[in-house]
Protein backbone atom coordinates (compact mmCIF):
# COMPACT_ATOMS: atom_id res chain seq x y z
CA UNK A 1 0.00 0.00 0.00
CA UNK A 2 1.59 3.31 -1.04
CA UNK A 3 2.31 5.82 1.71
CA UNK A 4 0.82 9.32 1.61
CA UNK A 5 4.15 10.70 0.38
CA UNK A 6 4.34 8.14 -2.44
CA UNK A 7 0.79 8.92 -3.55
CA UNK A 8 1.56 12.65 -3.57
CA UNK A 9 4.82 12.12 -5.43
CA UNK A 10 3.13 10.09 -8.14
CA UNK A 11 0.46 12.79 -8.43
CA UNK A 12 3.18 15.45 -8.66
CA UNK A 13 4.90 13.53 -11.48
CA UNK A 14 1.63 13.06 -13.38
CA UNK A 15 0.75 16.76 -13.08
CA UNK A 16 4.15 17.80 -14.42
CA UNK A 17 4.49 15.16 -17.17
CA UNK A 18 7.36 13.39 -15.45
CA UNK A 19 7.63 9.79 -16.62
CA UNK A 20 7.90 7.34 -13.74
CA UNK A 21 7.65 3.68 -12.94
CA UNK A 22 7.47 1.93 -9.63
CA UNK A 23 10.42 -0.34 -8.83
CA UNK A 24 9.13 -3.61 -7.45
CA UNK A 25 11.10 -5.50 -4.81
CA UNK A 26 10.90 -9.27 -4.62
CA UNK A 27 10.09 -10.62 -1.18
CA UNK A 28 13.15 -12.88 -1.18
CA UNK A 29 15.59 -10.06 -1.94
CA UNK A 30 17.90 -9.34 0.96
CA UNK A 31 18.26 -5.58 0.43
CA UNK A 32 15.77 -2.76 0.19
CA UNK A 33 15.55 -1.09 -3.19
CA UNK A 34 14.54 2.47 -4.04
CA UNK A 35 10.97 3.33 -4.99
CA UNK A 36 11.03 4.86 -8.47
CA UNK A 37 12.80 5.17 -11.78
CA UNK A 38 12.17 8.55 -13.43
CA UNK A 39 12.92 9.89 -16.88
CA UNK A 40 13.89 13.58 -16.81
CA UNK A 41 14.75 15.15 -20.15
CA UNK A 42 15.61 11.70 -21.43
CA UNK A 43 17.88 10.91 -18.47
CA UNK A 44 17.32 7.99 -16.07
CA UNK A 45 17.05 9.12 -12.44
CA UNK A 46 16.57 6.82 -9.45
CA UNK A 47 14.32 8.21 -6.70
CA UNK A 48 13.47 7.20 -3.15
CA UNK A 49 10.53 8.74 -1.27
CA UNK A 50 10.39 8.96 2.51
CA UNK A 51 8.10 10.73 4.93
CA UNK A 52 8.32 12.05 8.46
CA UNK A 53 5.46 10.66 10.56
CA UNK A 54 4.70 11.96 14.07
CA UNK A 55 6.71 10.53 16.93
CA UNK A 56 4.83 9.64 20.10
CA UNK A 57 5.71 13.05 21.56
CA UNK A 58 4.73 14.89 18.37
CA UNK A 59 1.38 13.07 18.27
CA UNK A 60 0.75 14.19 21.85
CA UNK A 61 1.58 17.77 20.89
CA UNK A 62 -0.69 17.60 17.83
CA UNK A 63 -3.58 16.45 20.01
CA UNK A 64 -2.77 19.22 22.49
CA UNK A 65 -2.72 21.77 19.68
CA UNK A 66 -6.10 20.61 18.36
CA UNK A 67 -7.60 20.69 21.87
CA UNK A 68 -6.09 23.92 23.23
CA UNK A 69 -4.93 25.79 20.15
CA UNK A 70 -1.36 25.88 21.44
CA UNK A 71 1.43 23.58 22.63
CA UNK A 72 4.40 23.72 24.92
CA UNK A 73 7.89 24.47 23.66
CA UNK A 74 9.68 21.63 21.89
CA UNK A 75 12.81 21.34 19.79
CA UNK A 76 15.73 19.12 18.91
CA UNK A 77 19.02 19.08 17.04
CA UNK A 78 18.80 20.73 13.60
CA UNK A 79 18.62 18.18 10.80
CA UNK A 80 18.61 15.17 13.14
CA UNK A 81 15.67 13.34 11.58
CA UNK A 82 16.69 14.30 8.03
CA UNK A 83 20.15 12.79 8.64
CA UNK A 84 18.54 9.47 9.52
CA UNK A 85 16.50 9.54 6.30
CA UNK A 86 19.67 10.30 4.30
CA UNK A 87 21.51 7.39 5.95
CA UNK A 88 18.88 4.89 4.87
CA UNK A 89 17.81 6.48 1.60
CA UNK A 90 21.34 6.88 0.23
CA UNK A 91 22.03 3.18 0.78
CA UNK A 92 18.86 2.22 -1.09
CA UNK A 93 19.61 4.56 -3.99
CA UNK A 94 23.12 3.16 -4.43
CA UNK A 95 21.75 -0.34 -5.04
CA UNK A 96 20.27 0.65 -8.40
CA UNK A 97 22.18 3.80 -9.35
CA UNK A 98 25.40 1.73 -9.48
CA UNK A 99 27.40 4.93 -9.59
CA UNK A 100 26.23 5.82 -13.10
CA UNK A 101 22.76 7.37 -12.63
CA UNK A 102 21.74 10.56 -10.83
CA UNK A 103 19.62 10.00 -7.73
CA UNK A 104 16.96 11.95 -5.85
CA UNK A 105 15.89 11.45 -2.24
CA UNK A 106 12.41 12.94 -1.78
CA UNK A 107 11.29 13.87 1.75
CA UNK A 108 7.74 14.70 2.80
CA UNK A 109 6.80 16.22 6.16
CA UNK A 110 3.69 14.44 7.43
CA UNK A 111 3.92 16.45 10.66
CA UNK A 112 3.34 19.82 8.96
CA UNK A 113 0.30 20.66 11.11
CA UNK A 114 2.69 20.83 14.07
CA UNK A 115 6.07 21.86 12.66
CA UNK A 116 7.98 22.39 9.42
CA UNK A 117 11.40 21.97 11.04
CA UNK A 118 12.02 18.45 9.72
CA UNK A 119 12.21 19.68 6.12
CA UNK A 120 12.88 23.42 6.34
CA UNK A 121 15.92 24.75 4.43
CA UNK A 122 18.11 24.94 7.55
CA UNK A 123 17.32 21.36 8.55
CA UNK A 124 18.24 20.09 5.08
CA UNK A 125 21.42 22.18 4.97
CA UNK A 126 22.70 20.99 8.35
CA UNK A 127 21.69 17.39 7.61
CA UNK A 128 23.67 17.44 4.37
CA UNK A 129 26.67 19.62 5.19
CA UNK A 130 26.85 19.56 8.98
CA UNK A 131 26.09 21.64 12.04
CA UNK A 132 27.29 25.23 11.96
CA UNK A 133 29.96 26.49 14.35
CA UNK A 134 31.89 29.62 15.29
CA UNK A 135 35.68 29.76 15.55
CA UNK A 136 36.44 32.13 18.44
CA UNK A 137 39.77 33.68 19.44
CA UNK A 138 40.13 33.62 23.22
CA UNK A 139 43.74 34.79 23.49
CA UNK A 140 42.69 38.41 23.70
CA UNK A 141 40.87 40.62 26.17
CA UNK A 142 37.62 40.40 24.27
CA UNK A 143 36.76 37.04 22.61
CA UNK A 144 36.43 37.55 18.87
CA UNK A 145 34.59 35.51 16.24
CA UNK A 146 37.17 34.57 13.63
CA UNK A 147 35.05 32.41 11.34
CA UNK A 148 31.63 30.96 10.75
CA UNK A 149 31.45 27.63 8.94
CA UNK A 150 30.30 24.03 9.14
CA UNK A 151 31.86 22.19 12.06
CA UNK A 152 34.60 19.73 10.97
CA UNK A 153 32.79 16.98 12.86
CA UNK A 154 29.32 18.41 12.56
CA UNK A 155 27.49 15.21 11.56
CA UNK A 156 27.59 16.03 7.84
CA UNK A 157 26.15 13.40 5.52
CA UNK A 158 27.56 14.57 2.17
CA UNK A 159 31.26 15.25 1.64
CA UNK A 160 33.73 14.84 -1.26
CA UNK A 161 34.08 11.20 -0.20
CA UNK A 162 30.72 10.34 1.39
CA UNK A 163 27.35 9.80 -0.33
CA UNK A 164 28.60 11.17 -3.64
CA UNK A 165 25.96 8.97 -5.31
CA UNK A 166 23.24 11.18 -3.79
CA UNK A 167 22.58 13.88 -6.38
CA UNK A 168 19.95 15.91 -4.56
CA UNK A 169 17.32 16.00 -1.86
CA UNK A 170 13.82 17.10 -2.84
CA UNK A 171 11.30 18.35 -0.31
CA UNK A 172 7.77 17.57 -1.49
CA UNK A 173 5.11 19.93 -0.20
CA UNK A 174 1.37 20.30 -0.61
CA UNK A 175 -0.60 23.52 -0.25
CA UNK A 176 -4.22 24.60 0.14
CA UNK A 177 -5.07 25.13 -3.57
CA UNK A 178 -4.42 22.11 -3.62
CA UNK A 179 -0.89 22.61 -4.84
CA UNK A 180 1.96 20.17 -5.05
CA UNK A 181 5.51 21.44 -5.27
CA UNK A 182 9.07 20.25 -4.98
CA UNK A 183 12.05 22.15 -3.58
CA UNK A 184 15.31 20.55 -4.74
CA UNK A 185 18.55 20.95 -2.76
CA UNK A 186 21.52 19.86 -4.88
CA UNK A 187 24.54 18.02 -3.49
CA UNK A 188 27.67 19.98 -4.47
CA UNK A 189 29.72 16.79 -4.06
CA UNK A 190 27.55 14.60 -6.30
CA UNK A 191 29.44 12.40 -8.72
CA UNK A 192 26.50 12.49 -11.14
CA UNK A 193 24.60 15.75 -10.58
CA UNK A 194 20.90 16.11 -11.25
CA UNK A 195 20.71 19.10 -13.58
CA UNK A 196 18.14 21.74 -12.67
CA UNK A 197 17.06 22.16 -16.31
CA UNK A 198 15.88 18.53 -16.37
CA UNK A 199 12.84 19.46 -14.28
CA UNK A 200 11.67 23.04 -14.65
CA UNK A 201 8.04 23.34 -13.58
CA UNK A 202 6.04 26.24 -12.07
CA UNK A 203 6.12 24.74 -8.56
CA UNK A 204 9.68 23.39 -8.62
CA UNK A 205 12.59 25.42 -7.25
CA UNK A 206 16.27 24.47 -7.23
CA UNK A 207 18.98 25.46 -4.75
CA UNK A 208 22.67 24.82 -4.31
CA UNK A 209 25.08 25.73 -1.52
CA UNK A 210 26.52 29.19 -2.05
CA UNK A 211 30.22 29.97 -2.18
CA UNK A 212 32.11 30.59 1.03
CA UNK A 213 32.35 34.21 2.15
CA UNK A 214 34.79 34.98 4.95
CA UNK A 215 32.97 35.65 8.20
CA UNK A 216 29.61 34.33 6.99
CA UNK A 217 27.81 31.00 7.14
CA UNK A 218 27.16 29.44 3.74
CA UNK A 219 23.54 29.41 2.64
CA UNK A 220 21.32 28.19 -0.16
CA UNK A 221 21.25 30.11 -3.44
CA UNK A 222 18.62 29.53 -6.09
CA UNK A 223 19.70 28.20 -9.47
Amino acid sequence: MPTKSEQLFEEFCDRNNVRWRRIETAEDEGEERPDYELVLSGERVIAEVKQFDPTVEEQRLIEELELRGSTGVFGGEPGDRARKKIDKGARQLRTLAKGVSPTLLVLYNNVAKLTCRHTDPYAIKTAMYGLEAFTIATNCQTPTVLERDFAPRGKKRVTPSANTSLSAIGVLWDGDAPQLGLTVYHNIHARFPLKADWVRCPLVRHYTLGAKTIGQFRDWVEI
